[in-house]
């Protein structure tokens, strides 16, 4: 496992670069020791099999993407799922191109059919709760690094917890934790709520809504730090 563990420190200087963007996850999953190899990819040739079905072109970053970590479904889809290649779809509406889906079908994430030509194009959401599609993150590569954090906090028994959140608890939160750069963005189950992410030594946190909240630690010992420091009914506490 790496030594480096700095979510908010490495955070891209310019989130547009997209090449900055990829290193971040890298670095990301390798301090959480899962290091990222040239086979975790989808090669060229599955998602230009992908484009010739669907006569669609794919966005350069969303074929990025899928070239990186394609092929890791234990980073990308823990709980909801990034869609393999062939799994790519337009929704029946004809308006959005689908890469991931929730893991009941109650909301997906995708681009507008019309914005394929764009190297970064805005990611939407649609979802039962909504008569539309509502915009998520403004770019396929903030999406693609919304996706690996939330997918995260799905990971093994003993670094990662969860629990409901009251307004005093929100502020021990903010008091122990600092934001994440990750632009704020809809919780599809809670309509007009949104989602922050934070930052702690050794762990991650996500904020649903000021609702409820989420965490992914490197160590035990940082997931017993933030316990201690936000103390309530955590769920995966003994």
């Amino acid at each position: 496992m790496s030594e480096s563990f700095d979510p908010a420190g490495d955070w891209p200087a310019d989130p547009a670069d997209r090449a900055a963007v990829w290193r971040y996850l890298c670095r990301y999953l390798g301090g959480l020791g899962s290091s990222i190899a040239p086979e975790d990819g989808c090669p060229a040739d599955e998602l230009d099999a992908a484009e010739r079905r669907l006569g669609l072109p794919l966005p350069a970053a969303l074929r990025e993407f899928y070239g990186l970590l394609g092929r890791r479904t234990d980073v990308t889809s823990a709980q909801d799922t990034l869609l393999p290649p062939d799994g790519l779809h337009v929704d029946e509406h004809g308006g959005l191109l689908v890469f991931r889906e929730e893991n009941q079908d109650t909301a997906r994430w995708g681009v507008a059919v019309d914005q394929l030509a764009a190297a970064d194009p805005p990611v939407l959401l649609q979802h039962e709760l909504s008569a539309g599609n509502e915009d998520f993150l403004p770019s396929v590569s903030l999406a693609a690094v919304e996706l690996v954090l939330s997918e995260s906090l799905f990971g093994p028994a003993g670094v990662v917890d969860n629990r409901y959140l009251d307004a005093d608890d929100i502020e021990l939160v903010e008091r122990y934790c600092r934001r994440l750069p990750m632009p704020e963005y809809p919780v599809w189950a809670v309509p007009g709520s949104a989602v922050r992410w934070f930052t702690a030594p050794d762990l991650v946190v996500r904020d649903d809504g000021r609702s409820w909240l989420w965490v992914r630690a490197r160590t035990p010992a940082a997931l017993a730090a933030l316990r201690e420091a936000v103390p309530g009914e955590w769920m995966g506490a003994d």
